[in-house]
């Protein structure tokens, strides 16, 4: 749980099937960025992917001052890349399996029309002892309303922030690139 977004564990009525709920705060986000978010789930919703965390439903909640977003997802035991234990070891032929699926994972996203603008290892999660690396789809949906626009100056100059996606934004993000 962090400031942005909170996962909580629960059971489906309808089918007895242990869910995780994934509520974004929509705080700092304009209504049309709320809707492209859930435009995108729809395009989303049919993938078929080993490297992606499924989302099963989109729901909106509606608070006092605003709307914020469920994700209905599968369970998984994956932790985010950056809280896993260091340094993490694998030989060459799981690192290109992983990378490939990973790559065929992000195709299959920029197919629908998503462009992932935060790839970065709080978006991504490691699966436990199999090797497998899941992109944090909620996560990835939310970041491509806008990566930036949405953090406060407090955030911008926090350290998980500086450490952990700052380095991986593109230059065209930051402005890092030379125009000419």
């Amino acid at each position: 749980q962090d400031g942005l977004s909170a996962q909580y564990e629960a059971t489906d009525i309808h089918n007895s099937q242990r869910v995780l709920i994934v509520h974004l705060s929509t705080e700092g986000l304009y209504p049309d960025h709320v809707k492209e978010i859930t435009n995108n789930y729809r395009r989303i919703k049919s993938l078929q992917s080993e490297s992606l965390v499924r989302i099963h439903d989109c729901r909106i909640i509606r608070t006092y001052h605003r709307e914020d977003i469920a994700f209905i997802c599968d369970t998984h035991s994956a932790k985010a890349l950056n809280e896993a234990p260091k340094p993490i070891r694998t030989d060459i032929l799981q690192f290109f399996t992983i990378a490939i699926s990973l790559a065929e994972a992000v195709n299959q996203l920029h197919q629908t029309g998503i462009l992932l603008k935060e790839i970065n290892p709080t978006t991504l999660l490691l699966g436990n002892g199999q090797g497998q690396v899941l992109i944090n789809t909620p996560l990835i949906l939310m970041a491509s309303s806008s990566p930036i626009l949405r953090r406060t100056m407090n955030e911008l100059h926090d350290n998980n922030f500086i450490n952990n996606v700052l380095p991986y934004i593109s230059p065209e993000q930051t402005g890092r690139i030379n125009r000419q």
